[in-house]
């Protein structure tokens, strides 16, 4: 007779004994516990409970004296809950809805069932709305649900203008308003928006309220709102004048707009207010990249795609942002350099040619000072250029202004001071070490004091009254670009280097989005970088941290400040006009 096993499994084993013993409950056979809640009984089975409910297991299992007790009382739950659950616990099903969510989740979170809380979370994030986020996200956090707290504040701080007038808002105590105001993240279009929102909240209970409006003006973001707009529409308001301090405050902030002793970059601005950055085609394995990348710093660690700038490759062009339009100028297309500017308005998202430079340009530092425009050095395709040429809108051409004193292209060019400040780059034989500054108002250049390093293709940019440059290469073809960074005090006219960029790159697109300054992408000397890193001059982030990656890899991009998030039409379809403008 063999000998060998047979293994058997019953895979509704576990379904079928919860059945019967969901028999016994409502036969009331084999219960060995009675839970009193309020005038109501219910009898249960202990095992059941323990299983299922940590509260429980400790209860009947631990020297506690309810473990031999037969009648247990529940204190501080609602008693349907209670009676939810515990079918929940012998059926595996529930209800959740608008009428017992807060309850069930409460009575859950008592016996530590953590799959019904999870439950319930869900079920309020879902019902998110402008009339019960403040009240959900007060719940969350009376209730340690981190999760719906935190999705409760972020729908908070999305909609803050839509719960305005609504009820919860209105009735919320002084303590949740300010630490509202707190929040950088809040979405509001101006600082304007957040006085409108205080007054209507002081209003709605003026008596009670009227004496926290200076307070509230304390935690606003007082020095981002202009000078005109304080001294028309918030010095005037009678919760202002009717409150001492509170007109002292205002006055004091004008005055500080007058003297120009207010800095705004020192007090945060709200992230909703920034703008955004826009990453402008560039370098990559295949030549160029005719792609466009936006950052919105509510979501900082990621760049999405928002269009392509032209139809065909275009690399080592300049551009820069004037009137709600983008500027392409010059470049190579692959076989030649060009002289060629193209617009794109993003009011209309259609592209149009403008008049041409009067000299074929890649390499080119684009720069805009006090209303007009500078196409600055690059190179012809034959030598490198010392000219600048300056647009006239007025006669709708460009012209020669002063030539540079060095003849440079790949450099980078910043407006600072009233003046443009041309930064390394290089010439036929070599990078450039040499900074020079143009005024306008004497239309002539003066050299300035040198970089400490030679930096063919840096990163430029403007940030808190210094110029920083970042990266670049020493030489032409250099195996590995620079890490260093050095920043520029006109005041002492003098470059200092300063933290240093975790990874070398050559053509990394700079620029400030409140008080972040940015390195996009780059060149490495082996491959082109995706990895995007920022500093925080003047406070605790004030060396380079690796945040967020581009969508693609890319070098000697344009990285450029816009107002409103835009999206670029598709250019197939853009390519309504190439000849020049007559209305732009």
């Amino acid at each position: 007779m063999s000998e060998d096993n047979h293994g058997f499994i019953n895979n509704n084993h576990a379904s079928e004994a919860f059945q019967m013993m969901d028999h016994f409950l409502r036969n009331k056979q084999l219960c060995d516990v009675t839970l009193i809640c309020g005038k109501r009984r219910m009898a249960a089975h202990k095992l059941v409970l323990s299983s299922l409910s940590s509260y429980f297991a400790v209860m009947f299992t631990q020297d506690l004296c309810e473990k031999n007790q037969d009648e247990v009382e529940i204190k501080e739950v609602n008693p349907d809950a209670l009676m939810w659950i515990i079918r929940y616990m012998y059926t595996s099903h529930i209800d959740i809805r608008e009428d017992n969510v807060e309850d069930l989740l409460i009575t859950a979170r008592l016996l530590q069932i953590e799959k019904i809380v999870v439950a319930c979370c869900e079920f309020l994030r879902k019902q998110l709305h402008p009339s019960n986020c403040l009240g959900i996200a007060k719940f969350a956090e009376s209730q340690a649900c981190p999760e719906l707290f935190t999705a409760s504040l972020n729908f908070i701080k999305k909609n803050s203008l839509n719960i305005l007038n609504e009820q919860e808002f209105l009735e919320l105590g002084l303590k949740d308003v300010l630490r509202l105001l707190e929040y950088d993240d809040l979405v509001v279009p101006n600082e304007e928006a957040v006085f409108d929102i205080v007054t209507a909240w002081v209003e709605h209970d003026l008596d009670a309220r009227k004496s926290s409006v200076a307070e509230l003006l304390r935690a606003m973001r007082l020095c981002h709102i202009s000078p005109t707009y304080l001294a028309e529409n918030i010095e005037p308001h009678h919760l202002v004048r009717e409150n001492p301090s509170a007109h002292e405050i205002v006055i004091d902030m004008m005055k500080l707009h007058l003297t120009k002793k207010l800095n705004p970059r020192q007090e945060a601005s709200r992230k909703s207010t920034l703008g955004f950055l826009l990453c402008i085609g560039g370098m990559d394995n295949q030549k160029g990249i005719n792609n466009v990348e936006l950052l919105d710093p509510l979501s900082p660690r990621s760049w999405s795609e928002c269009g392509q700038i032209v139809k065909h490759k275009r690399v080592q062009f300049g551009s820069a942002v004037i009137d709600n339009k983008l500027l392409v100028v010059g470049g190579r297309d692959g076989y030649k350099t060009l002289n060629s500017v193209e617009c794109y308005d993003f009011a209309t998202k259609s592209w149009k040619s403008m008049p041409p430079l009067s000299t074929h340009r890649h390499g080119v530092g684009i720069v805009l000072l006090d209303g007009p425009l500078y196409a600055v050095g690059g190179n012809d395709g034959w030598s490198f250029l010392n000219t600048v040429e300056r647009w006239d809108p007025q006669f709708r051409s460009w012209n020669f202004v002063a030539p540079m004193n060095t003849p440079r292209s790949t450099h980078g060019v910043v407006a600072f001071d009233s003046k443009i400040f041309a930064v390394g780059g290089r010439d036929v034989s070599s990078c450039l070490r040499s900074v020079e500054c143009f005024d306008p108002h004497f239309n002539r250049w003066t050299q300035m004091a040198n970089l400490n390093k030679r930096r063919g293709m840096p990163g430029v940019a403007v940030f808190q009254e210094c110029i920083y440059a970042v990266g670049g290469h020493d030489t032409p073809g250099a195996a590995k670009p620079s890490e260093t960074t050095e920043k520029y005090s006109l005041e002492a006219n003098q470059w200092t280097l300063i933290s240093s960029l975790h990874v070398p790159r050559e053509g990394a697109g700079c620029a400030v989005l409140g008080d972040t300054l940015y390195a996009v992408g780059g060149f490495d000397g082996k491959k082109y970088l995706k990895s995007i890193e920022y500093m925080r001059p003047n406070t605790s982030e004030d060396e380079w941290i690796v945040e967020g990656t581009l969508e693609h890899a890319r070098s000697a991009c344009a990285v450029l400040h816009v107002s409103e998030k835009v999206h670029f039409a598709d250019v197939s379809s853009a390519e309504n006009s190439r000849n020049p403008s007559t209305s732009d």
